[in-house]
Formats: C-alpha cells, sequence, structure tokens
C-alpha cells in the first residue's frame, strides 16, 4: 500500500472524528437547548437534522462523484474537509433550528464530496489487484468507524468541558484534515487515462444504476442503512438524557458520559475486528456471501439486542436469567461482528462493477452514498416520528421533550396533570417550602455565597414566615456536599436534653410519658449552633448579609398568608389548652384577639433583634454569655430545669452520612439520631422485595399497582418497628447500623410481607411525628446542603420569650421514660429524630438529586415514594414531588402504625384494593399538606460546575414554596 492510499486512509480516519464529533455533539447541544426552554425540539426535529445530514449526502453524491471523474478524485477530495471547517463554525455561533439545519447539509455536502472521491480513488489505485482491493476496502471502513468512533468517544466530555465552543475546534480538525489530503496525497496512477475515458451522462448513469450488482446491493444496502439510522437517530439523545421515558429498557436508561464512552469503545472494537477479518478476505469469499452473512448477523444482533434491552434489568434473579442475558450479550456482539462485514463488502462490490466503467469509478463509488443515504433518512424519520409517537405526543400537542409539559430527572417521565412549576437555571437553585424563603437564599447565591450562606439564609426566613413548622429554637440535620473536596458532610443540629433531665424524678412525679408541650418538653435548640459551625467551616458572605432577608421581614412585615392564618388559629385553643390563657402565645402570634386577614403584614421585632444580635456577635452568641442565660432563666421559670451551662455547652457534631444503593443509585442520609436510617432501611426492604411490575407507573406520576403499594406500607411498617427498637442518641446507647442496612437482613424482612394482606404491626412506645421544614441549595461550583429544620408539633412547647421572639420546640416529648427504653430520657442525651435530609447519587464525584421530605413519620415513607418514582418509575422530579402521595402512621401516641392516609387522586380500585386487603385507609383531601411536604433539585448534566450542565428544582405543590433558581 503506497504512502498516497496510506495518505488517503488517515485523512478518511480525520475527517470521519470530525464528522463523528459533530454528530454526537449535536445531541448534547440539542439535549441542552431542551433544558434551557427551546420548545421548538421534539423527537421529530431530532429525527429531521439528522436526516438533513443524508438528504444532502444523497442527493450530492452523484454530482461529487461525477465531477471527480471529470476534474480527478484529489481535488474533490479538498471540498470536504472545506466544507466541514463552514459548518461547524457556523454550529457553534447559533441555536437556531433553521440554520442547525444548514449546518447539517454542510457536513452532508462534506461527506458527499468526500466519500465518491476517496472511494474512487481506492478502486483506482487497487484496479487489478484483488488483496490489496480488500485490505483498502476493510481500511477505509475502519478507518471511517474509528474515526466516527472516537467522535462519539470525545463528544461527551469535550462538549462537557467547552460546551459549543468545541465545534470550534472541530474546525481545527477538519483543517488538519485539508492538510493531510492536500500535502500528503499524489494522483494514483492510471488518473489520467480514466479522466480521458468516457464520463457518465444521465442515461449512462441510469443504465450504472441498473447493474446487476448494484440492484443487488441497492436494497440490502439501503435497509442495513434504515435500521442503523432508524436507532441511531434518536439513540444517542437517549443515552445523553437522564430517566426517560422508558425505565423498563437498560438501553435508555440516561447513561453517564464514561458509560456512553465505553458503549462506543466496545462497540468500535467489536465493529473494527469485523471489518478487517472480513475486508481481508476478499480472495475467499464472494462479496455477495459477506453481505449475506451480515445480513443474517443483523437480524441476529436486532433478537438478541432485545432480549438484553428488556431483560437486563431481572438478570439477577436467578442463574438461568443471567445465563440467559450473558448469552444473548454474546450472540450481540456476533452479530455486530458479522454485519460489520457487509461494510467493506460493500465498497468492494462497487469497485468491481467499477472495471468496467474505469471513467466513471466516481460517480460509482458515489452509489455507495447514496444507498446509505438512503437508508439512514428513512430510519432517522421514523425514528424520530415513532419516538414522538411512544412519548405520547401527536400533531398539534406538545412535544414529550417540552420542558413546560414534563422535567429530567431528566426530561423523562410524564409530567403531573397539576400546574406544578419546575424551575431551571445554570448557576444554582433553592427549594423551600415558603416562596419569600426560597428568595432569600437566591439572593445570597447571586451575592457569591456558598451553598451553605443561602441555607441559612433561607432557614433564617422560613423560621420567620413559617413558624409553625420551624424557628430559632429548633433542631437541624444537615447533608452538605463539598464539590471541591468531592465529600459529604453530615452536620447533627439536634439539641440535648438539659443536665437536670431527670427520668426516675418524673416517674416519681407520676408521669408515664412526657407532655407533649411546656418546658419538660423543650430539649436546649440546637439549630443556631449548627448554623455557626457550618457558617465558619464553608460561609463566604458575612453573617450580617446572610441573615439580611430575614431580619427586613422580620421587622418590616411580611404578608400573613393562609397557611400561616390557618396554622395560628388551630394552634392557640391547643396551647391555652395545654399552657394556661395567660401563657405569651396568643399574644405575640395573635395581637389583634382575631383571625390574621389575608395579605395583613405580620412583624416579629423582637425576633428581628434576636437576628440583628446573631449578626454582628456571631451565631455563638445564642449559647454563649448573656442571650444563653436569658433562655435558661426563661424557660427555668417556665418551670424546666434549664440552666446557663446546658447553652454554653452544647455543641453540633460533624460525622460521616449513612447509605445504601436501591436499584443501583446510591441514597444518603443522616446516621442516627436522626430517621435516615428508616428511609435507607425502608428502600432495602422495598429493593429485596423485587421491582414493581411493568406498568405501576401511571402516566401521571401516581403508582397504578396496589400491589407496590402495600409492598412498601408494609416495608415502612418493618422499617418503623425497627426505628422504635434501637434509634436514640447513638452516644448513649449502641445501634446496630451496619445490621439494619444489611441486603441480607432486608431480605429476611422483606420475606416475612404477607403477599395479599396487611400486617398486625408491632406495638410501639414513641409518639407520632410532627410539624418540619425541609430545604435544599445547589450553588454555581456544585456546592449542595440538603437541610430539615423542626419544632417538631406544630409551634413545637408553646413556649415563646417575647423579650429576644424565640419560641422552643418541644423535641424532647420523644424521650421515653420507661426505664430501659433505648430512647429513655438522659441528661445531654439526644432523642430520636424523625428527621432526615437526603441526597442522590449516580456518579461518585457529584450528587445526583438532593431531596428531603418533612411530615413527621411520614418523612422516611414520602423520601423513599419519590426515589421509587425517580428509579423505578423513571419520572422527573417535578412528577415525583406532585404524584398522589400515601403514608401509615400511628391513629394516636405510643401506637402501632396502623393508619394508611391517601390521596383519592390514585386511579380508580386503587385505594379500594389496599382496603381490601386489610389496611385502614383515610382518605385525604387532594393535595393536603398533611401528607408531608417533598422538595427537589436535580444537578443536570452533572449539574452548574460542569459546562453545559444546569439545574431543575421543583417544590411541593402541598407547600406555599416555589423553587428558585438562577
Amino acid at each position: 500500500m503506497d504512502r498516497s492510499l496510506k495518505a488517503v486512509l488517515l485523512g478518511t480516519f480525520t475527517l470521519r472524528f470530525s464528522t463523528g464529533l459533530t454528530g454526537a455533539m449535536l445531541n448534547f447541544y440539542l439535549a441542552s437547548l431542551v433544558l434551557q426552554g427551546n420548545t421548538d425540539i421534539d423527537g421529530k426535529v431530532v429525527g429531521l437534522l439528522a436526516a438533513t445530514f443524508y438528504i444532502a449526502e444523497l442527493g450530492l453524491s452523484p454530482l461529487f462523484g461525477i465531477l471527480s471523474d471529470r476534474i480527478g478524485h484529489h481535488r474533490v477530495l479538498l471540498y470536504g474537509p472545506a466544507f466541514g471547517v463552514v459548518a461547524v463554525i457556523l454550529t457553534a455561533l447559533t441555536s437556531n433550528v433553521v440554520v442547525l439545519g444548514g449546518t447539517r447539509l454542510l457536513e452532508g455536502a462534506s461527506t458527499a464530496a468526500s466519500v465518491p472521491s476517496i472511494l474512487g480513488f481506492i478502486a483506482l489505485a487497487t484496479a487489478g489487484n484483488e488483496a490489496l482491493r480488500g485490505k483498502a476496502a476493510a481500511r477505509f471502513e475502519g478507518a471511517t468507524l474509528a474515526g466516527l468512533g472516537a467522535g462519539f468517544i470525545v463528544a461527551p466530555t469535550l462538549f462537557a468541558l467547552m460546551g459549543p465552543n468545541a465545534f470550534l475546534l472541530n474546525a481545527a480538525f477538519y483543517g488538519g484534515s485539508l492538510l493531510i489530503y492536500r500535502f500528503g496525497v499524489e494522483d494514483p496512477a492510471g488518473e489520467r487515462e480514466a479522466l480521458a475515458a468516457p464520463h457518465t451522462g444521465l442515461r449512462r448513469y441510469v443504465d450504472l444504476v441498473r447493474h446487476s450488482h448494484v440492484l443487488l446491493l441497492a436494497p440490502t444496502w439501503i435497509a442495513i442503512n434504515a435500521s442503523i439510522g432508524l436507532w441511531f437517530s434518536q439513540a444517542l439523545f437517549q443515552l445523553a438524557k437522564r430517566n426517560p421515558l422508558f425505565p423498563d429498557q437498560w438501553l435508555l436508561q440516561g447513561f453517564s458520559a464514561n458509560q456512553i464512552t465505553g458503549g462506543a469503545i466496545a462497540v468500535a472494537i467489536i465493529a473494527g475486528a469485523g471489518i478487517i477479518w472480513w475486508g481481508d478476505r476478499f480472495d475467499q469469499f464472494r462479496r455477495t456471501t459477506i453481505i449475506l452473512f451480515g445480513i443474517i448477523g443483523g437480524l441476529g444482533l436486532v433478537a438478541a439486542g432485545l432480549v438484553v434491552n428488556h431483560g437486563a434489568f431481572q438478570a439477577g434473579e436467578s442463574l438461568a436469567h443471567t445465563a440467559l442475558i450473558g448469552g444473548a450479550s454474546l450472540l450481540v456482539a456476533a452479530g455486530l461482528f458479522l454485519l460489520a462485514g457487509a461494510t467493506p463488502a460493500a465498497v468492494g462490490l462497487l469497485a468491481d462493477v467499477s472495471e468496467k466503467f474505469p471513467g466513471d469509478r466516481g460517480a460509482i463509488m458515489g452509489l455507495y452514498s447514496v444507498f446509505l443515504g438512503l437508508g439512514q433518512i428513512v430510519g432517522s424519520l421514523i425514528g424520530g416520528v415513532v419516538a414522538d409517537a411512544r412519548h405520547g405526543t401527536s400533531p398539534g400537542t406538545r412535544s414529550a421533550l417540552d420542558p413546560r409539559t414534563q422535567s429530567r430527572v431528566s426530561d423523562a417521565g410524564a409530567g403531573p396533570h397539576v400546574p406544578v412549576p419546575l424551575a431551571r437555571g445554570r448557576h444554582g437553585a433553592v427549594v423551600a417550602p415558603h416562596h419569600l424563603a426560597t428568595e432569600a437564599g437566591l439572593s445570597v447565591l447571586r451575592a457569591g455565597g456558598h451553598a451553605v450562606d443561602a441555607a441559612i439564609a433561607t432557614t433564617a426566613v422560613l423560621a420567620t414566615v413559617v413558624p409553625k413548622s420551624c424557628g430559632i429554637g429548633g433542631d437541624a440535620f444537615w447533608l452538605i456536599w463539598d464539590a471541591g473536596a468531592r465529600r459529604q458532610f453530615a452536620l447533627n443540629g439536634s439539641g440535648r436534653a438539659p443536665a437536670g433531665a431527670d427520668a426516675a424524678a418524673l416517674r416519681a412525679r407520676g408521669l408515664t410519658t412526657l407532655p407533649l408541650r411546656g418546658p419538660l418538653s423543650v430539649t436546649v435548640p440546637g439549630a443556631v449552633r449548627s448554623w455557626g459551625d457550618a457558617h465558619r467551616r464553608f460561609g463566604r458572605l458575612a453573617r450580617d448579609a446572610v441573615l439580611a432577608p430575614a431580619i427586613e421581614l422580620a421587622r418590616g412585615g411580611f404578608p400573613a398568608w393562609d397557611g400561616f392564618i390557618d396554622a395560628v388559629e388551630r394552634s392557640v385553643p391547643i396551647v391555652e389548652d395545654a399552657l394556661g390563657r395567660g401563657s405569651a402565645f396568643a399574644a405575640h402570634f395573635r395581637p389583634f384577639g382575631r383571625p390574621w386577614r389575608p395579605g395583613e403584614m405580620v412583624r416579629f421585632p423582637a425576633l428581628a433583634a434576636t437576628f440583628e444580635r446573631l449578626a454582628v456577635e456571631g451565631f455563638d452568641a445564642f449559647y454563649d454569655g448573656d442571650l444563653g442565660e436569658a433562655q435558661a432563666r426563661f424557660l427555668a421559670a417556665a418551670g424546666g430545669p434549664h440552666q446557663a451551662g446546658d447553652f454554653g455547652s452544647h455543641a453540633s457534631n460533624w460525622a460521616d452520612p449513612i447509605e445504601t444503593t436501591y436499584r443501583g443509585v446510591r441514597v444518603t442520609s443522616h446516621p442516627p439520631n436522626s430517621s435516615g436510617i428508616v428511609a435507607l432501611e425502608l428502600l432495602n426492604i422495598l429493593e429485596a422485595a423485587g421491582p414493581p411490575p411493568d406498568g405501576a407507573f401511571g402516566p401521571d406520576g401516581s403508582v397504578a399497582d396496589p400491589g407496590w403499594i402495600h409492598r412498601a406500607i408494609e416495608a415502612a411498617k418493618l422499617a418503623m418497628a425497627d426505628r422504635d427498637a434501637y434509634l436514640t442518641d447513638p452516644e448513649f446507647s449502641e445501634i446496630p447500623v451496619a445490621r439494619l442496612l444489611d441486603k441480607g437482613y432486608a431480605g429476611e424482612l422483606a420475606a416475612q410481607i404477607p403477599q395479599d394482606r396487611a400486617s398486625a404491626p408491632l406495638p410501639s412506645s414513641n409518639p407520632r411525628g410532627g410539624g418540619t421544614v425541609y430545604l435544599g441549595v445547589v450553588d454555581g461550583e456544585g456546592n449542595a446542603v440538603s437541610l430539615i429544620e423542626s419544632n417538631y408539633l406544630g409551634f413545637g412547647s408553646g413556649l415563646i420569650d417575647p423579650a429576644t421572639g424565640i419560641h422552643y420546640q418541644n423535641r424532647g416529648s420523644y424521650f421515653s421514660l420507661e426505664p430501659g427504653h433505648p430512647n429513655v430520657l438522659a441528661p445531654g442525651k439526644r432523642t430520636l429524630h424523625t428527621l432526615l435530609p437526603g441526597m442522590l447519587f449516580r456518579e461518585p464525584d457529584r450528587p445526583w438529586v438532593v431531596a428531603g421530605a418533612m411530615g413527621g413519620d411520614a418523612q422516611p415513607q414520602v423520601h423513599a415514594q419519590l426515589v421509587s418514582a425517580l428509579v423505578d418509575g423513571g419520572l422527573d422530579i417535578r412528577a415525583g414531588v406532585a404524584a398522589p402521595r400515601w403514608f401509615v402512621e400511628p391513629k394516636a401516641h405510643f401506637a402501632p402504625p396502623t393508619v394508611v392516609r391517601a390521596e383519592p387522586r390514585f386511579a380508580p380500585g386503587i385505594l379500594e384494593a389496599l382496603a381490601a386487603m386489610g389496611h385502614d385507609v383515610q382518605r385525604m383531601a387532594p393535595f393536603d399538606s398533611w401528607l408531608g411536604l417533598q422538595h427537589a433539585i436535580e444537578l443536570v448534566d452533572g449539574g452548574p460546575s460542569r459546562p453545559g450542565g444546569s439545574v431543575a428544582a421543583a417544590t411541593d405543590p402541598r407547600s406555599a414554596g416555589l423553587p428558585a433558581v438562577w
């Protein structure tokens, strides 16, 4: 093989590298445009853009083939990379679909100019040499495949690093091909004679097309390329997304860039080996025989691929099934190996025809691109139309990729049938149960704050506008993802019992349980200390900037909103019944002696003054010095055992998160005394019980299979029984965390679940859960916070200090007074908490979803439902947080969980079927906040720290929250 032929093949590789790079990056580019709100892009547009390339190749290949016969193959070779340079520069400069269509026409012209001239050159250079022709044809196809494959492999990483600017870099690669063709290739022997021979006219070209070998090749080559085009036009677009519409299909699961790269490498190796092997055997097999083997291999590839695609998720069910999937995978590889031989055989067949028409080699070899283009056009268009049809769209309806109708985790899963907002941004996101709080957090992010700064700003505003559920007199649990260190931290901000707490003394007073309200229910508030610890470690903005939004709202006022008004009106009689009519609660939260009017300004000047003091003196001032002493005096005067030392000695704890995997997704939460372990154990039991059946999730995100809900209810009962048996402060009692999170143990519990009837849960010795707020933050560097804070029951203990504006939680009422109980009251001890923050990971170096729930005992169940919706149902975060919801809870304090609270929005017959199994189903109002609240942020394509990444945020429609992004 001479120097020029080698240079042509090298140029083919670099040219196809550029073509493949653009084709792959364009899919990522289109996916990113959809995320940015471009509603002009749907499955049909993706297919049409792919077809546009081949339309140009189909229409122009004969013309360039004829031109190469008239002016020389070498000269026309230069046109291909020149067209490519212009095309990719224009692609980098536009997001307009019409202009992008023009760039695809230009790149199609690039291929149309290069393929006939390259193949004409090869046919002329190998004339009369059978072995050389086979090797050259195989190397041409190998260079084509290797170049395209290398482009596909590099594209995800290159686009992630550079975004659309990567197209400009590709112009340099095209330029490299131009230099190779210009300076490395000389005219082949026989070029002068070929140019002097008779050339193709229209009638002569018709005669060429009617040649028996051409008629034999045409339908086969068209069909093969139609099959490839049908799959490829949509496949990479799906692979570039997350949580597609078809969660039962392994090949459409939204793989990571590394996984896509690995798959492309495997395909390239197998196909490349097939191309070279068959090309080197032209002297042993007829071209038509090789093509026949290719057809047989293609059929086997499709059949075996279907088995792998639809059966891979169940591969672990039995040894026989695993063997079946393994065998099918080998057949896929074998089919690809056989199919690869058809490509050099097609080139060789046309080269053989060209021997009889020496003046028309370029025109004949151009038929390769004509038939390839016809097949790819048909396949691409069918792929786009079928994709949209399967997505449930039709002419006149919105596309399944329209961000107004659905989201991502990612751009997949049906959107909810309610107007639930989904916000998308490039630089950061905040979710919380009130829109004033998310706006406060967003303002801190915009000012350059760390995610921790924004979280503190958000929770301080929540302490002002949502005092029912949280406050600076409450507790907190944090999960913090440090993007720089690529490490996750847990921060325990829950409070301890005062040193004077004495369970025996309380029993001697005749108490069997701790009061739900009043001073005995108050532990040292832990939230503010955790604010200070988190801010010292990660904060960037000064405290006054972080607390400014809360100070403004507390002093200047916020409009009374329905949830606040309702909470005050329901709580006043409860608190007065527990603490007496002389308590400060009503005077503070209902100062006019009447219900608040909607929109009336609510002001808390004492709370504003406390915030201002923390801004100046530091968060630790809440515990140290005269403010800590003032709190101790207030609580002691109310009848509590609190002393100033209880506040001064209180400390938060940094710890490592706990985790499990749920069907391959890593789920993390806070270790005990948080209920994170309950949610993770529940997920383990669900996983061990087996995947939900096909069709278990309806188009609106609701679970359409009562058996799946039944399994989840029973799993929750089992996990809550372990909570009651073990969960407490790990500094006071050993908690078998490893066993509770062991997959084998989960299998043992799953085996106890009755298949068709409700079980009788074990007795409980704990009270029911209560009010909480959850918030999540992601900043522009990819740092993330999942934070949950609580007063426990609405407005906590009912105690409010008018001088400081601090109202205190009643989490201490969760302690037991029973000797030997794991959660028995003791000095300095932290009680078990229902609180749990969460994060989900699909990659080790960054979160996928930041999410958490609120709602007492519902929290681990609601969180598990979201995880299942995202992983099992393939839903987006908006559909997941808005889907119809259920949870099982006790009828009363210290009772076992038997009552199933559920929304009536499930499909007809679902709740009736659960009742028939023996579940005590209590229907709630649609979107009732009693069913718990869930918020979530998705880091799309790696999140804002990656070029091309973004965030998607959704707040629960049952709350007053609105997602905030920028």
